[in-house]
């Protein structure tokens, strides 16, 4: 399973959080880590994959976040299960640099996906 580091500032979400990546079976490390967690939008990330926990209040700040190489947030409150699928799929992506598939930003993506009702 994964090393996760916690870099959360909020001691009850720390808490919480921890309990929940060690039940479903993944370390907690400060160092030598595959995927950070946190509670704070920093204007760098580490080469590992970081998601950001937020609130529905924070979730532009979280998408501006993604922008300067955030891997992906997380909506608090925490829903069951939702925690690890997202760090097993943050830790199952190919860096942009392994493959030669085109990459968009969250806008041009929005608007591939948009599709419009039949007239």
């Amino acid at each position: 399973m994964a090393r996760v580091s916690l870099s959360i500032e909020d001691h009850i979400l720390r808490i919480t959080v921890d309990a929940m990546v060690r039940a479903a079976g993944h370390s907690v490390e400060s160092h030598n880590h595959e995927i950070v967690l946190t509670d704070t939008f920093a204007d760098e990330f580490e080469d590992v994959p970081t998601l950001l926990l937020t609130h529905a209040a924070q979730i532009p700040d979280a998408i501006a976040a993604i922008d300067r190489g955030a891997h992906d947030y997380v909506y608090l409150p925490l829903q069951p299960g939702d925690l690890e699928r997202r760090i097993d799929r943050a830790l199952n992506v190919q860096p942009a640099s392994d493959t030669n598939d085109e990459i968009l930003t969250l806008e041009e993506e929005r608007r591939k996906s948009f599709v419009l009702p039949p007239v």
